[in-house]
């Protein structure tokens, strides 16, 4: 009788396991079906984008980038940034 209970459950887990691969696998085409339905863009953009030196540039907007360095107060060692601030203006080469 014992047995039995184990095939059966077994069986049970082997289906449910299975279910669950085939539900991961169909996972993809599921996403993209409603992707297109509601108008939705779920993909990222992979495509390289050339610089063009003809577009204008807002030279009024400096963005300020910070570099903040911590650690774990037991590691012996101190990790810091080289540079703790950048300001550049978007789209403007440096050099």
């Amino acid at each position: 009788m014992a047995v039995k209970d184990h095939n059966k459950l077994l069986v049970t887990l082997l289906l449910i396991a299975l279910g669950m691969f085939g539900f991961g696998f169909a996972l993809v085409p599921i996403y993209n079906s409603l992707c297109k339905a509601l108008n939705i863009n779920g993909k990222t953009n992979t495509e390289a984008i050339a610089y063009n030196p003809h577009t204008k540039v807002n030279q009024q907007r400096e963005v300020l980038v910070q570099f903040v360095a911590t650690q774990n107060s037991s590691i012996p060692w101190a990790f810091y940034p080289k540079v703790e601030k950048i300001k550049f203006i978007r789209g403007k080469l440096q050099g």
